[in-house]
């Protein structure tokens, strides 16, 4: 449901409810966000939803290196002590080493319902493998590690490049689904619209079109881009340079 603004001196009287109530009642344990819940209705009113200023995957990627930081107990040259690491990290996970790792491996694996899958998406599946009951032949997974490339629901990657322009040909990942012994990609095969050169990335769109993908057949860039949704258009950051030759 969106969030509509007439909601928000509502959300300011609540905000302002709750901190009155920690100081009464937990005094000791007002941090600062607490006040800055208070500030939540204007920043609303002024740049839009909360969840538009969301920094959860920074924070994410940047607890690799605090947690460096604090079990190397080194900081006279910390820029140098986290690249090291993070260099050691790349390479132990790299292409080159599959041979620390052959199997492939599924996380998270469960039952596929019917219900999950729309009747373009079903269309797909039929076409590929034929007329199978789904709910007892497939099986899927949320993530998919196939030779320390990883797979994983709702990101998009690049599987070929279109015409003499090399424009990027995306896919989203809508499901990672095992057919007998075998895992397969259920992707929506999205239309690249352009780039953007203000925001550096590629408008996408989807046309509900799907497909299924072997996972070896994903040979231009391996790592799953996220998706941005702006002005009610979507977008993917992508700036490296890939060439048909």
């Amino acid at each position: 449901m969106p969030f509509r603004k007439h909601w928000l001196p509502i959300l300011r009287d609540l905000s302002h409810a709750f901190q009155r109530s920690m100081i009464e009642h937990w005094p000791r344990q007002v941090v600062p966000k607490v006040h800055y819940c208070t500030e939540y209705d204007q920043v609303i009113s002024d740049y839009g939803p909360a969840i538009k200023q969301w920094s959860m995957r920074y924070e994410s990627y940047h607890f690799y290196f605090k947690k460096i930081a604090l079990r190397t107990n080194n900081y006279k040259n910390l820029q140098k002590t986290l690249a090291t690491r993070y260099r050691l990290k790349q390479a132990f996970s790299s292409f080159k080493m599959t041979q620390l790792n052959h199997n492939d491996q599924a996380i998270k694996i469960q039952k596929i319902k019917n219900n999950i899958f729309n009747n373009e998406m079903k269309c797909a599946i039929i076409s590929h493998f034929g007329n199978i009951d789904m709910s007892k032949d497939l099986l899927q997974c949320h993530k998919f590690r196939y030779e320390n490339i990883e797979y994983c629901r709702s990101s998009v990657y690049i599987i070929s490049l279109m015409n003499l322009t090399e424009t990027p040909k995306f896919v989203q990942v809508v499901n990672i689904i095992k057919l007998t012994h075998k895992w397969w990609l259920l992707v929506d095969m999205l239309a690249t619209i352009g780039y953007d050169d203000k925001l550096c990335a590629w408008e996408i769109k989807s046309m509900d079109k799907y497909d299924i993908l072997d996972p070896c057949s994903m040979k231009y860039y391996y790592k799953g881009l996220d998706i941005y949704e702006i002005d009610n258009s979507t977008f993917v950051t992508f700036t490296a340079r890939l060439t048909l030759h």
